[in-house]
């Protein structure tokens, strides 16, 4: 299960700033084009992210306790919003985000609909609701990532929050530690890697599946194109599959002291010891599924086609 877990890196801009008083309201209006780039930063606290037709950027909010400033640079079509702290100017870019002084600083943003979006915390929240048509990056360290958007690219990156994601992508990337995930109405490929967290993925017709578990629990309910890849791999945790229909297929999996249940094949056991085998080809066999597990179980079953 190599590279597992992505490292999460942010990086520091100079700044030359006045300190800001705590709670500081933000009211400001920059152009921005819809198809832009649109990096945001904060430390603690929230970003929210909200669409419209404009072609510009609002940004409202407070900036917290010890905030230097709101940094804000670039042109309409690319753009970068951070708050800045009071020792960014002495730290490195693997330092970004470790001043602890600082206090939560809520930005609320309302963009192009299609913007590319970065969007990068340490212990703040991460909620963006309506976007359509761009690529989005999210990255927090312990705060929870909530996204609703149509993309062609979701990459997003926590270590200790949970991460939802609701909508469809051409490509999903969800990578947590002990946070868990849950992703719906999933698009054409999806790759999700977990350390303790859950993992839970639903939708398609997907081409592509990978989920990947140290000692969470994986749980795919959705449907696959004729052809798919799909591959659910855990330690210690168990795997529930649900398809809504007897999927055209090789089907296998394997547990070395787990149980695995299926309404379709044979289960293996061997005569002496733990562990269970399943391997069949239901229809054409043309897509493949492959579920492996260590200590966990193994749990097939048919779902109910809308």
């Amino acid at each position: 299960m190599n590279n597992l877990i992505k490292p999460l890196l942010f990086v520091a801009f100079a700044l030359v700033a006045v300190p800001a008083m705590a709670d500081t309201p933000i009211h400001q209006s920059h152009a921005l084009d819809p198809d832009a780039e649109l990096t945001v930063r904060n430390v603690s606290g929230a970003i929210i992210v909200h669409t419209w037709d404009r072609h510009e950027v609002r940004i409202t909010g407070t900036l917290g306790n010890n905030v230097r400033k709101l940094e804000i640079d670039g042109d309409a079509h690319e753009l970068e919003i951070a708050v800045k702290g009071p020792n960014d100017d002495d730290s490195g870019w693997l330092d970004w985000g470790s001043d602890s002084s600082m206090g939560p600083t809520t930005l609320e943003l309302t963009v192009p609909k299609s913007v590319n979006l970065e969007l990068h915390t340490v212990s703040a929240r991460i909620e963006a609701d309506g976007l359509d048509g761009g690529e989005i990056d999210a990255k927090s360290v312990s705060g929870n990532i909530t996204i609703k958007a149509h993309s062609p690219d979701i990459d997003i990156d926590s270590v200790s929050g949970d991460v939802r994601f609701s909508g469809q992508a051409g490509e999903i990337e969800i990578t947590t530690v002990s946070g868990d995930i849950r992703a719906g109405q999933a698009g054409h490929e999806a790759n999700t890697q977990s350390v303790s967290g859950d993992i839970h993925l639903s939708g398609g017709p997907l081409h592509e599946v990978s989920m990947e578990s140290v000692s969470g629990d994986l749980f795919f309910d959705g449907a696959l194109t004729a052809d798919a890849k799909a591959d659910l791999h855990s330690m210690s945790g168990d795997i529930h599959l649900t398809l809504p229909e007897p999927p055209q297929a090789t089907l296998k999996a394997t547990t070395f002291s787990g149980d695995i249940r299926s309404p379709w094949g044979k289960v293996n056991e061997p005569e002496y010891g733990p562990g269970s085998k399943l391997d069949t080809r239901i229809g054409s066999g043309d897509a493949r599924i492959t579920l492996k597990t260590f200590s966990g179980d193994v749990d097939i079953r048919k779902g109910t086609s809308e």
